[in-house]
């Protein structure tokens, strides 16, 4: 794969996030991928001047106005955004690297400018549907509460301490012992608290240690001003400012112990180096700092000068006892990269349109019958023997074998044939239930002769709940719609006014709509969304539907048997190009008409309007019917015993 990742950030001083894209850099370049590097560079650029000056500007208008067209011109499959958000525009697969939530947990740390815009280019950025990367298991949990992004949906890639020079364990004789910090200068960081906890606790304690904080100055708060001011001359404390990475070495190996009393951190880079260097770690509870060092850190309340206090004690007994510790440290760039390797699948699948899923592939033709059978009683209805063939998932089976598998499940009295439904039986799966839902008749009729008549229309077939209860034997009539090339929201809006002419609003869902120009799924690549396409009934034009099927073939990842048809409509011509000012004019207006669905459904994309796509699934059951499918399978799976057949291995699922 060629990678493109956007490394401006290595310009600044080194730092916790520069040092994570030095080792997501130095580790993806092991894996044999092409790494595409990409950055504003020092030119002059929107008229701002070379080097230092404007360059926080200038990073900024490169990162949402030039980026994504260099991105494409390099021929990039797929990016890494190491800085949490990515341009507006790029739409190929891509991941993005959130390193805390600081601005959102601790918004009083920051200026109400500086949280507002994270917090709208966090939520505009996961609209776009990138895989997620976690720091740690303390961001991911945060990800979780604060964004709303499910579990599975984001990665966890950890890195580790880069230092550049090996570790200088050499001691400076006649040195006044002093306890480390390092790290910026921020409120975020609780300095003000450490300095004084210190001082309160030096005074007690009768210890003659100073304090030596190491870091450049981050946000010049009233707060930071003050303490600065305070304390910048004080006998006990030294601020030494930034200091390269050769001195920092010689500066951890001199401490007689590292303290860190933040309130909010994402990993906690020094942290792990105050490790490799030996020293004994005093950190903050509840955060990532306690995840790195734990066991072996003395963790304090970071709001408690008695802990703080408490901690000093314990930390200053270590520091005498040994001279150096031997820590057991997990990270290193092996497990960085094993945790890459994951990612990297993840984009692959998405660059190829692979099905990635949680729930194991089917190891036997039995499984991935039950599994099929699981799988349709979730929408409380049977299948129909002419369908079973095209949906048993993830193994090929003959079609001539298909009916002595259903023979042997019913002797085992695992599945149960009804007329020409067959489904799993309700006493190992417990949720089949008939639908009794009907449409009225006269509507049904009236909406069928609209439709035919319906002009730049390509192709119209039954979905969803119509697909799967039979078109009478639902109360609505479940919809998707190919239209000619830019006639996609003239088509809409057509259908939408005469549904309310009608009143018939509730017995016509026109759920999905696409257009000509563009045919594939771009979204979901779950077997969620996959059964609903294998499941589209043509009503109107099945070549066109043959086509659309032919662009999204990854659906036979999942439904291996599922075979579509070379019979395709010839190449519509540009003659409906002239429908393009009309197409982006409506595509405004509803997008206006949708603004508070469009934000309900940033993370689900249940709610999709562009150019060339319409999805309307206010009621989307997409990651209900996903979860429910999980745990029916795992329930399922856990409580019944498989039989051998002939021709499989020997599967056995023990009764608990």
């Amino acid at each position: 794969m060629k990678i493109g990742i956007e490394v401006s950030t290595l310009a600044n001083k080194t730092t916790g996030t520069n040092r994570y894209l030095s080792c997501l850099l130095e580790q993806i370049g092991q894996t044999g991928n092409e790494i595409i590097s990409l950055s504003p560079g020092d030119d002059k650029l929107f008229g701002l001047p070379a080097g230092k000056k404007g360059s926080s500007l200038k990073k900024h208008l490169y990162r949402n106005f030039l980026l994504t067209n260099e991105l494409v011109a390099s021929g990039a499959d797929c990016a890494v955004f190491p800085d949490y958000f990515m341009p507006p525009e790029y739409r190929r697969p891509s991941a993005i690297v959130i390193h805390d939530l600081s601005f959102i947990s601790h918004p009083q740390f920051y200026s109400q400018k500086f949280v507002k815009y994270y917090n709208y280019r966090i939520k505009q950025t996961l609209k776009q549907n990138p895989v997620v990367i976690a720091v740690s298991e303390h961001t991911r949990r945060n990800i979780i509460k604060f964004l709303g992004v499910r579990k599975e949906n984001i990665l966890i890639v950890q890195g580790y301490s880069k230092i550049i020079d090996a570790v200088n364990t050499t001691t400076v004789k006649n040195e006044r012992p002093y306890l480390l910090y390092v790290g910026h200068i921020e409120p975020r960081k609780n300095i003000n608290f450490m300095i004084e906890g210190f001082l309160k606790w030096r005074q007690e304690s009768s210890k003659d240690y100073k304090l030596k904080i190491v870091g450049s100055l981050w946000i010049n708060s009233p707060e930071i001003k003050k303490m600065l001011q305070k304390y910048s001359n004080h006998p006990d404390i030294e601020f030494t400012g930034y200091v390269d990475e050769k001195s920092l070495s010689h500066t951890f190996s001199n401490a007689a112990g590292f303290v860190h009393t933040s309130f909010e951190e994402g990993f906690g880079f020094p942290v792990l180096e105050a490790m490799e260097h030996g020293l004994p770690v005093l950190c903050s509870k509840g955060i990532a700092t306690e995840e790195i060092s734990s066991p072996v850190s003395i963790t304090i309340d970071p709001g408690s000068i008695a802990s703080y206090t408490e901690g000093l004690d314990k930390l200053s007994e270590v520091s005498v006892s040994y001279k150096k510790l031997k820590y057991d440290i997990k990270y290193s760039p092996e497990l960085m990269r094993h945790q890459l390797d994951i990612l990297l699948n993840r984009l692959d699948c998405r660059i190829n349109r692979i099905f990635e899923s949680n729930i194991p592939k089917a190891k036997s033709k039995t499984e991935a019958l039950e599994k099929t059978f699981i799988y349709s009683s979730l929408f409380n209805t049977g299948i129909r023997k002419e369908n079973l063939y095209k949906q048993i998932f993830d193994i090929n089976l003959e079609k001539e074998e298909l009916q002595k598998y259903i023979n042997l499940l019913t002797l085992q009295d695992i599945i149960k044939q009804d007329n020409d439904l067959i489904y799993l039986n309700k006493e190992n799966a417990g949720f089949y239930k008939k639908s009794n839902k009907k449409i009225n008749k006269a509507k049904l009729v009236n909406i069928l002769n609209f439709l035919n008549r319906l002009p730049f229309v390509s192709s119209i077939a039954f979905s969803g709940g119509t697909t799967h209860y039979g078109l009478e034997n639902h109360d609505d009539v479940d919809l998707f719609i190919i239209t000619k090339p830019y006639a996609l929201y003239l088509v809409y809006i057509i259908i939408h006014i005469y549904s309310i002419i009608t009143n018939s609003r509730k017995e016509l869902c026109v759920n999905y709509l696409v257009d000509e120009y563009d045919l594939r799924i771009n979204h979901s690549f779950d077997f969620y969304t996959a059964h609903q396409i294998i499941s589209l009934t043509a009503y109107k034009n099945y070549r066109m539907l043959n086509k659309f099927w032919k662009e999204n073939e990854w659906v036979r990842n999942i439904y291996p048997n599922f075979t579509i048809s070379n019979d395709f409509p010839e190449q519509t011509s540009s003659f409906y190009r002239f429908l393009e000012p009309v197409n982006k004019l409506l595509l405004i207006f509803y997008r206006r008409m949708y603004k508070n669905k469009l934000q309900l459904s940033a993370l689900t994309n249940s709610v999709l309007l562009t150019e060339h796509t319409i999805k309307l699934h206010t009621k989307d059951n997409r990651h209900k019917i996903i979860k429910e499918f999980e745990n029916a399978w795992r329930d399922y799976s856990e409580k019944n015993r498989v039989m051998q057949l002939p021709g499989e291995k020997k599967i056995l699922k023990i009764a608990l």
